[in-house]
């Protein structure tokens, strides 16, 4: 059941990189809700792809977990903890922000506006 269960996230979460990426014309990506916990190799699938890419310079992973691991693994990338609530960036810093399976993890339905009022705010295109 488990095989099952990680083969579907695998392919929903390709499927999420490859319509993010058929928006993405370059820029500065803020990849929301990255992940100190690898436990598959799908769940910081953008984090790989901006690892492997031209555009690593463009990428910051923000998360809440200590990150000290993803910046070992990842060298090319930039990551920032934060404690949650205010994003710890000034107004339309990124071109893009990029989120995935995060904001039914902040808590009340206040709390996930104020989290889309903050990729909003720091970025020009969500996704």
């Amino acid at each position: 059941m488990l095989n099952i269960k990680k083969k579907m996230m695998e392919s929903s979460r390709q499927r999420k990189l490859r319509q993010f990426l058929a928006c993405y014309e370059g820029g500065s990506v803020l990849d929301v809700g990255v992940s100190s916990n690898e436990w598959t190799d799908s769940i910081n699938f953008v984090t790989q792809y901006f690892q492997n890419s031209d555009f690593s310079h463009e990428y910051v992973g923000l998360g809440i977990q200590g990150l000290s691991n993803l910046a070992s693994k990842y060298g090319r990338l930039n990551f920032v903890q934060y404690a949650g609530g205010k994003f710890p960036f000034g107004d339309q810093t990124f071109e893009w922000v990029f989120s995935k399976a995060v904001i039914e993890h902040v808590g009340s339905s206040e709390d996930q506006l104020h989290f889309l009022k903050e990729m909003l705010r720091v970025g020009r295109n969500v996704f």
